[in-house]
């Protein structure tokens, strides 16, 4: 954040503007995915979610939505 941004005598326009900004920003960054938490996982020795959790049944509801989406 920059010294111009918290100048009191900003416009509400300029506020805004600033906000969206940084809004946009946090919304437009990569973040790794799906299958890197599935890799992440496997590295650290932890066995899959059972096919009958809750985590298995959502994970692969994500899976088949993303490969349609795709």
């Amino acid at each position: 954040m920059d010294k111009d941004a918290l100048n009191p005598k900003k416009t509400k326009s300029d506020m805004y503007a600033f906000m969206r900004e940084l809004i946009q920003e946090v919304l437009t960054e990569e973040k790794p995915g799906l299958w890197a938490n599935i890799r992440a996982k496997r590295a650290r020795g932890e066995k899959p979610a059972h096919k009958n959790s809750k985590a298995h049944k959502d994970a692969v509801k994500a899976g088949k939505e993303i490969n349609k989406n795709s």
